[in-house]
């Protein structure tokens, strides 16, 4: 598995910086419909790093009180991510097929 674990708490505090930004940004703020459906895909991305390590070694790695805000802070992203999808129907429609082409990755990369 991960053998500097520096190095994964570096990256998982960076990307969880990229995705705050990324929340920030103009695209985000227009709501664009393929901006958002990749950050949705981005920020599970991250869930799915997070969880290849028990909770336990995760939060000894970075402290009870920095995993809690963390987690926190991911929670921030996740909830900004689904209300700007929700809020519009044609970006949830375009969110939808995103998903959708997951299935396909040959009709993904032709929709991208």
């Amino acid at each position: 598995m991960i053998r500097d674990m520096g190095k994964f708490k570096d990256f998982i505090e960076n990307y969880l910086q990229i995705l705050e930004d990324l929340v920030r940004s103009d695209k985000f703020k227009e709501g664009d419909a393929k901006f958002l459906s990749q950050l949705r895909s981005a920020e599970r991305s991250f869930n799915f790093l997070l969880d290849q390590f028990p909770n336990g070694q995760v939060e000894g790695m970075f402290g009870r009180e920095k995993w809690a805000y963390i987690k926190n802070r991911r929670t921030y992203i996740a909830s900004a991510v689904s209300d700007a999808i929700d809020f519009d129907p044609d970006v949830k429609s375009r969110y939808n097929s995103y998903c959708e082409f997951l299935k396909d990755t040959r009709r993904l990369s032709n929709s991208l």
